[in-house]
Parts: C-alpha cells; structure tokens; sequence
C-alpha cells in the first residue's frame, strides 16, 4: 500500500488538494519535505516568495542548476518592518502583494506550485492575521484556477495565530495537512504508557493520548527539556487528507519521514528500541503458576475419565420430580423413651 505522503511528494494530474499545510514546531525539521515536494513537482511554474530565509537556503540546488528557467523567485527578505519610514512601508507592502499576483496571472496556462516560506512573516509585517488571511486566500484562488495538480505550500509553525485561520474548508476545501512530531514522543508513549501506534493499539486508545500530548507542546519538552534527546534528522508526520469531491472525508495516518524520503513508521531509526521491546514482550513466556508446589495439582487421563463419571449432586435442581407412586406420608414409631401423653393438652381451651 503506497504511503500519503508519496502521493503528496508525487502528486499526479489527478490530485485534488490545492493546499499543503506543513505545521512544524521547534523539534521538527521541515526543510527537506518542502524540497521534496517542489523537486517533484515535474512540469509547471515554481513561484516562491521568501519572507523570511534567502532562496539559496530554501530552493533545491538542483532545482536552482538545472530548471531555474521555471522558477519564479520573489525575494522579500532584504524588507525589514521598523527601519523604514511608514508610508514606504505601506507602499512596499503593497507592491509585494500585487507583484505576487502579478507573477501568477502572468503564468502560462499549466500547473503552478506556488511556495510562500513563512506566512506568518507575513502576518507579523501586515500586524494582522486577518489581513494575512485575505492575501493568502487571493492567491490560493488564483492557484486553485490552475490546471491540476497546482498547489500552494505553506509552512507555519504550530503557535501561529494565523494556522487555525488556514485549516476550515473555508479557505481550502481540498487540504493535505501535515503535522510534524519528534519521534521521542511516540517513545514516550510506548514506555510511559505502554501504547504502540495504530494497528498495534486500539485507534480509541492511542489517538486521545497523543492528541494531549501535542496539545500540551510536550514534543518540545522532549527535546529541549532538561533531560531533551536534542534535535531529531528523523521525523513522524500525522497526515490529515481532506477531501472536497464527491463524498468529504477525512483521513489520519501516521507516517515516517528519515533519510530524506517518507517511509514507515518501522523503517525510523530512532523508534527501532520500541519495536524491539515489542517483540521481546510479545514472545516472552508467561510463568507457570503450578510449578515448584509440594502437591500435583495435573491429573492424569485415567482421572480425567473418572471425574468426568461421577454424577453431579445438584444436576437436576430445579426440575420436577416424575413419579408414579402415591403421595408420600410420615410414619413416625416411637420408642421407649418416648413421653407420649394420649390426652389433649388442650382440651381445657375452647377451641
């Protein structure tokens, strides 16, 4: 069974999700999966707007040495709020947004993969997550009208205000979401509270104690706490697939990312220790309760035979009794000893 997240890196003329959502925090790289994505992206326009990292770091050398010819870069990182006057501020960001769409309407009629490398920049330049909204809805619009598979790429960090903005249909019917985790936390799953992922624990079991966990930022603590792993190559993506043709559904699944490629949760490095306890546990054998006692507690066949012989004494309990005979009646014949008085005790009592 092919992974999401293949499908995701290798989109096809047949991929719905206009928009990849990559929600990372400090623990989690994601670099390498937007490089993926947009060296995969075969045929069509590259259009990246840096905000916030210079294109060098961000776009794939490859991309850069042998099809820049479709490579539409927008550098926006020599801008910095504060250190211009206002109204040139204002003006500058005006002229980012229409030279943004001027860039996409220019476009040939083909795909376009359309990456802005920190949206939140954005929002914190505009001081309105709101009007960040708006912006990024245009140009998703103009994205969506594109032949398929155009998509628009947006990394944001988890405690951005502007993420909860970004998820609702409202802005993206047809979304691929990928949440970023550090592998130390399904490790700590597995020993703090003996769970494993999904199909190896029930999915009602597992998905309330993780969903806690990243609600918590826990993830961080792991990392960066006092008694942190430290940074992680390897990463676990929690994959939300959202529909918006036909029937809408919504899928979750958990999928690795290490080496530079998606893989199974199995194929991690850094989670082997988990599924080696795991099968140490699984094949162990239990300890028999009978042994080193003083008495046998087994028997043998031939007891075996006469047990199962011997007519239980409550069998019939409950069930009528079949009989032919007459009534039953008490015969009492009383010995010596017996004081029996003839008289009527009772005679003097008028009864």
């Amino acid at each position: 069974m092919a992974l999401q997240l293949e499908n995701i890196i290798t989109p096809t003329a047949r991929s719905r999700e206009t928009l990849i959502l990559i929600e990372h925090n400090l623990a989690t790289p994601w670099l390498s999966i937007v490089q993926n994505i947009l060296k995969n992206s075969s045929g069509g326009v590259i259009v990246c707007l840096c905000l916030l990292h210079p294109p060098a770091d961000v776009l794939p050398r490859q991309l850069l040495e042998n099809d820049v010819q479709r490579v539409r870069i927008i550098d926006w990182t020599g801008v910095v709020p504060g250190y211009e006057d206002s109204k040139n501020e204002v003006s500058s960001l005006e002229w980012l947004v229409s030279e943004v769409q001027s860039v996409l309407d220019n476009s040939p009629d083909c795909p376009v993969h359309f990456f802005v490398d920190s949206p939140s920049t954005l929002c914190d330049d505009l001081e309105s997550p709101a009007q960040a909204y708006k912006i990024l809805k245009k140009w998703h619009a103009n994205v969506s009208e594109r032949p398929s598979p155009s998509r628009m790429i947006l990394p944001v960090p988890s405690q951005s205000l502007l993420l909860p903005l970004l998820i609702p249909p409202a802005f993206a019917p047809a979304i691929a979401h990928l949440i970023l985790h550090p592998p130390s936390l399904l490790l700590y799953i597995s020993t703090e509270y003996l769970t494993l992922p999904p199909p190896h624990s029930p999915v009602t079991k597992f998905w309330p104690l993780f969903s806690g966990l990243t609600s918590r930022g826990e993830a961080e603590h792991l990392i960066w706490g006092a008694n942190g792993s430290g940074w992680e190559d390897e990463t676990v993506v929690e994959v939300f697939i959202r529909s918006a043709t036909g029937r809408k559904t919504v899928d979750r699944t958990l999928e690795g990312w290490g080496k530079n490629r998606p893989c199974k949760l199995e194929e991690l490095e850094l989670l082997n220790v988990m599924w080696t306890k795991r099968a140490g546990s699984q094949f162990k054998p239990e300890a028999d309760p009978t042994q080193n006692l003083s008495f046998n507690l087994s028997l043998t066949e031939s007891q075996q035979q006469s047990r199962a012989q011997v007519p239980l004494p409550y069998a019939h309990e409950g069930q009528p009794v079949l009989s032919d005979s007459k009534p039953s009646a008490i015969f009492y014949d009383p010995d010596s000893a017996d004081d029996i008085d003839e008289d009527d005790p009772d005679e003097d009592l008028d009864i």
